[in-house]
């Protein structure tokens, strides 16, 4: 092999490799309430408590209202298996806080790594979700939706706010606050 046939494909491995490679600013969207709810001027996503290198895998994940733009904390894919994922934070999954083999109404949703299991925690079990037509995000194999609190307070920053998340039987959960769409900013 020549040498320039050799630096060709190296070069096309390269691509390849970088092809490979997307940004998660390219594929990211916002989990979105339907409702904007207290916050007309913004709405409100699914968050990760933190910001920059102060982000906190071990609380629970908020609803917080929509920063202008697109940042890792905000920033979610719906795979088509139904993981939603913060792609910033590769090989970690939005999962549902049951215990063992069960969730309950009231469960908090945290970051943890993909397919994980470990004591009292098998975590695939409560990382595949549906989205329903009512836009209704629901833990997969259960009758538990993805939902806000009915109360939001500021941060830090007055300008900045959250509310709970949590799981909730279906046919309790408000329309306002547990309809979801996945949107580009």
């Amino acid at each position: 092999m020549t040498r320039h046939a050799l630096s060709i494909g190296a070069l096309f491995l390269i691509s390849a490799s970088a092809l490979s490679q997307v940004d998660w600013r390219e594929t990211a969207m916002h989990m979105r309430l339907q409702d904007d709810l207290d916050r007309p001027q913004d709405g409100w996503c699914l968050d990760v408590v933190g910001s920059g290198p102060h982000i906190r895998f071990d609380m629970p994940l908020i609803a917080h209202n929509i920063k202008p733009g697109l940042f890792a904390d905000e920033a979610v894919e719906f795979t088509k298996e139904g993981q939603i994922r913060f792609p910033a934070y590769p090989g970690y999954c939005v999962t549902v806080m049951g215990l063992n083999e069960h969730a309950l109404p009231g469960a908090a949703l945290m970051l943890k790594k993909c397919g994980e299991e470990i004591p009292f925690l098998n975590a695939s079990k409560f990382q595949t979700f549906e989205l329903l037509d009512n836009g209704m995000v629901q833990l997969k194999g259960t009758d538990l939706c993805i939902t806000v609190g009915d109360e939001s307070e500021k941060t830090f920053d007055p300008t900045h706010a959250w509310r709970t998340l949590y799981m909730e039987r279906r046919n309790d959960c408000v329309p306002t606050r547990s309809a979801w769409k996945f949107v580009r900013p």
